[in-house]
């Protein structure tokens, strides 16, 4: 399967299963403003300081930022001096967002926030497309890169997870799929799609480590979980097998999947 079809397909069935629960973020976007902020203050982050380096090179004076979240890079992109379209389809982010962004008037008057997903409707252009783990919802990914690609002028960045090559997803997709082992819409994946769309994008990723842990109440409720995932392509025994050959589930049958990884900033000129 090419890499593009393989990307639509997993968004698909992401896009379906968050379409079932509603606003994910209604309830946890508080918190996560207040990760993403601990994660800033603690130190060195190579995607912003790869858009410093970007700002400081060049006259960029308007920004998209798709998913944008609670804001936090919008604010970052206004405190540049550009003028940014925060699009954002979360109730939930966007009222943590105003909130954010209110709290420094003199960045607010240069942030606009927008009700919508990517690809949206609408002419303008901007000097800068940013993106930073929003895309797991395009269905469309030549279609949607395509119309970034026509509504930016200087540099289109997005910012997506890398997991290990020893990540759980990444052995059960080697298993599935030998011929394409990749297990979902991150970082080996993009850069594939995009270089058979013609796209060679400069890379670079971040040095700080990203993990967290999957949890499940029972084995198959994990082997249902993960089977969709995988659009139903995986054999629920070897999802099993791999489970407990690796000891994720404890004696009452509960499981664990540790997931590590990195970011990576992909960016090419449109």
């Amino acid at each position: 399967m090419h890499p593009v079809d393989l990307w639509n397909r997993f968004a698909r069935a992401r896009r379906h299963a968050a379409a079932a629960e509603g606003d994910y973020w209604l309830e946890k976007a508080e918190a996560y403003s207040r990760r993403f902020d601990q994660r800033w203050a603690e130190g060195d982050d190579e995607t912003r300081d790869y858009l410093v380096r970007l700002f400081a090179g060049r006259s960029i004076g308007s920004v998209l930022d798709i998913g944008a979240g609670t804001g936090q890079w919008s604010l970052f992109f206004a405190r540049m001096g550009a003028d940014v379209t925060a699009l954002e389809p979360s109730a939930g982010m966007r009222a943590v967002m105003r909130k954010n962004i209110e709290a420094d008037p003199a960045a607010a008057k240069r942030i606009r926030i927008v009700d919508g997903r990517w690809p949206e409707r609408g002419a303008e252009r901007y000097d800068l497309s940013f993106c930073s783990h929003a895309m797991y919802e395009w269905d469309d990914l030549a279609g949607a890169i395509a119309v970034l690609r026509e509504r930016t002028r200087r540099r289109v960045v997005l910012a997506i997870s890398a997991p290990y090559a020893d990540d759980f997803y990444a052995r059960l997709a080697a298993r599935i799929r030998p011929e394409a082992p990749y297990s979902g819409m991150d970082f080996p994946l993009l850069y594939a799609a995009l270089f058979e769309m013609g796209i060679l994008a400069d890379v670079c990723f971040e040095s700080r480590e990203t993990g967290h842990v999957r949890r499940f109440d029972s084995i198959d409720a994990a082997v249902s979980v993960i089977r969709a995932r995988f659009d139903a392509a995986a054999d629920a025994a070897t999802i099993r097998a791999l489970i407990l050959s690796e000891g994720y589930a404890d004696e009452r049958g509960r499981v664990k999947i540790p997931m590590r990884g990195k970011t990576a900033c992909v960016s090419f000129k449109p």
